[in-house]
């Protein structure tokens, strides 16, 4: 079990296999997105709009037709793949 979240990513941090130059325009990259503005989420209460995505079996889905259906809670993972 983790104690806690900071023990964590500083323990993913150790096994960072990404080269340092590579890091480094992540970083850049990030802070560039960051000072952009166009980072800033949703608030809650918040309506979101409309978007089509492709779920788990590849097949396109509407926000618009889900939210027909009832409440919908958006779940974003990251696969192991992804660095």
């Amino acid at each position: 079990m983790i104690k806690n979240l900071q023990e964590e990513l500083n323990r993913l941090g150790e096994n960072n296999e990404t080269p340092a130059e590579i890091q480094q325009k992540i970083t850049e990259a990030n802070k560039q997105l960051e000072e952009s503005g166009e980072v800033d989420g949703l608030e809650v209460g918040d309506q979101a709009p409309e978007f089509k995505l492709k779920n788990h079996l590849g097949e396109e889905v509407s926000l618009a037709e889900k939210l027909e259906e009832g409440p919908v809670v958006l779940v974003f993972y990251r696969g192991g793949w992804c660095p």
